[in-house]
């Protein structure tokens, strides 16, 4: 299981929780029936967060449920993980060299030169052992807010609308 530092506010509204649901499960129904739309909503999130687990490694069918419907919740809320989530130094190590590499392609300082030198760049850093290449990765990307593909939010079917400025520049 994976830990999570960050579950004070869980804790809390479980415990809110416990204090006011009865404690004989014949009256939940009841006690549910009379409580206005708002709590009704708060118990559900604390029900729900208390039993989805996400957590997953990578490959298996399994996973690629979770992280289906990860990605699903993820847009239903609007989740931009820059908030939650930094690359550290554990996260570069975890990668492979040539991932490595690749990320470096992406990174502020070398995505705007041109392409004859940022592909000098990266051949000069392919040289490098991997773990200076990670350092090199993460002094690279502090405070970018990068995130790796698997925890970009992608935007809710229907987030953008074609502007008349592009339908006209599109019909030129």
């Amino acid at each position: 299981a994976t830990h999570v530092d960050d579950l004070e506010g869980l804790a809390q509204g479980r415990g809110i929780l416990e204090s006011c649901l009865p404690t004989d499960e014949k009256d939940v129904l009841g006690w549910c029936l009379q409580q206005d739309r708002e709590t009704l909503l708060r118990t559900l999130a604390v029900l729900v967060a208390g039993s989805v687990d996400l957590s997953h490694e990578k490959g298996a069918p399994a996973d690629r449920r979770k992280q289906d419907v990860a990605n699903e919740l993820a847009t239903a809320l609007a989740l931009d993980m820059r908030a939650y989530w930094t690359a550290d130094a554990d996260y570069w190590m975890r990668l492979s060299k040539g991932d490595l590499l690749a990320a470096l392609s992406e990174a502020p300082e070398i995505v705007d030169l041109s392409s004859d030198r940022r592909d000098a760049l990266i051949k000069a850093h392919a040289k490098l052992k991997k773990d200076d290449l990670a350092a090199k990765l993460g002094k690279a990307f502090e405070g970018s807010g990068y995130l790796p593909d698997l925890l970009v939010t992608q935007p809710a079917a229907g987030s953008f609308a074609l502007t008349e400025t592009a339908a006209n520049a599109i019909a030129a």
